[in-house]
């Protein structure tokens, strides 16, 4: 026969594995929590990932075109000035030619100014 002290012994003995039971079934818990949490975060890093090459994709396009944009603006910048000098021209040379004329047409005239 078992004595009241072994007999106590058994039951905190079967105290402590229900708590361990208990404990062990909240550590438990809490370890699925953290896995979840630690999927969600491996799944928002993989969002953020495809997010920012996203962005690197659009930020050199956007660059590309720009550059584009700028070597067109200069170019027509470019025109425009070589136009203007060649109008700027052309009106000096219209200019000269009216004036000969003028002066042709009083001297032909006699006209004495």
């Amino acid at each position: 026969m078992l004595g009241d002290k072994d007999i106590n012994k058994i039951i905190n003995a079967v105290k402590e594995y229900n708590d361990l039971l208990q404990k062990s079934s909240v550590v438990m818990d809490r370890l699925a929590e953290t896995k979840k949490q630690w999927d969600t975060l491996l799944s928002d890093r993989d969002t953020l990932r495809a997010e920012s090459e996203r962005m690197n994709r659009f930020i050199a396009q956007f660059k590309e075109d720009y550059q584009n944009f700028h070597a067109r603006e200069s170019q027509w910048v470019n025109s425009v000035a070589d136009l203007h000098s060649r109008l700027q021209f052309m009106v000096d040379e219209l200019n000269t030619i009216v004036s000969h004329h003028r002066q042709n047409s009083v001297e032909g005239s006699g006209v004495i100014h």
